[in-house]
């Protein structure tokens, strides 16, 4: 039975490891080594796997409990402050920039990508400045209502109706706001989203790791890889056809079963006499 599981789970890594070298060949075939290793080591034991991701995960979860609460709280506290310019702003600047972009697509040359999103950012700040002016003189006109505390915008007097130069001064730093939203609060929370999502993806690894560990893994993420590689590269070369290259893959698959079953029946067994060993 034992004997079964890692001939299925050296089987698993010398076919990825075949198929990933095939799909980057040439220059990174060796991301076929980090396919198979992966394949063969949770290959084995596969249900255990499964029952440890949920664990880990939880375990992570815990680990990052505190910065996680901390960047909801700050995000909740932003969100609760009213950004009428930024939302609207944005929703118009990119309906703005997707129709001209739409419209003109069968006219453009090809465009490098910093060009389009310089000029997808223009757009988005020609639709906060539009939004801004007509948020603000529609409000003003109905409620007396402005985006930004009396202290910040001394010169209006909201008592009386908003004229042109008012306008253009609050539409001013509504341009200011998306420059700052742009420039440093948007991707603050990137920044910060993206350090709790590596915190999080490398605790639950290594606390999968801690639960699973075992030297049969190793010993099918070795073998695996082994039997893909040498599958890979001593025929590579002479396949052309698809299914050759499937019989390939299929063949470095059973390679590495046969250098999984050798390995554990005759080194780890006969010489090493390790099949009192548990994991």
């Amino acid at each position: 039975m034992e004997t079964k599981k890692i001939a299925l789970a050296c089987f698993v890594g010398g076919t990825l490891c075949c198929l990933v070298a095939f799909l980057f060949t040439p220059k990174f075939w060796y991301l076929g080594l980090l396919a198979g290793g992966a394949g063969g080591y949770l290959g084995y034991e596969f249900r255990q796997v499964c029952r440890s991701v949920p664990m880990a995960l939880r375990r992570a979860a815990e680990g990052t409990g505190w910065w996680l609460t901390e960047g909801i709280k700050e995000v909740r506290q932003w969100l609760r402050k009213p950004h009428p310019v930024i939302y609207s702003g944005v929703i118009a600047g990119l309906f703005f920039g997707v129709y001209w972009f739409v419209e003109n697509l069968g006219h453009l040359p090809w465009l490098p990508l910093h060009i389009l999103s310089c000029f997808f950012v223009v757009m988005i700040a020609i639709g906060v400045s539009t939004m801004a002016t007509i948020l603000i003189l529609t409000g003003n006109s109905v409620s007396g209502f402005v985006a930004w505390e009396k202290e910040s915008v001394p010169e209006t007097d909201t008592s009386s109706d908003l004229g042109y130069g008012q306008a253009l001064i609050l539409t001013s730093q509504g341009i200011i706001v998306f420059g700052k939203f742009f420039g440093w609060t948007l991707w603050k929370y990137v920044a910060f989203g993206v350090f709790l999502i590596a915190k999080f993806a490398i605790l639950a690894g290594w606390h999968l790791f801690r639960l699973i560990h075992s030297q049969k893994r190793v010993l099918c993420a070795i073998d695996g890889t082994l039997g893909g590689t040498v599958s890979y590269l001593w025929l590579a070369q002479s396949t052309g056809s698809l299914v050759q290259q499937l019989m390939l893959v299929f063949f470095g698959g059973l390679l590495g079963a046969a250098f999984g079953v050798l390995n554990w029946e005759v080194v780890s067994k006969r010489l090493l006499h390790l099949t009192a060993d548990p994991s």
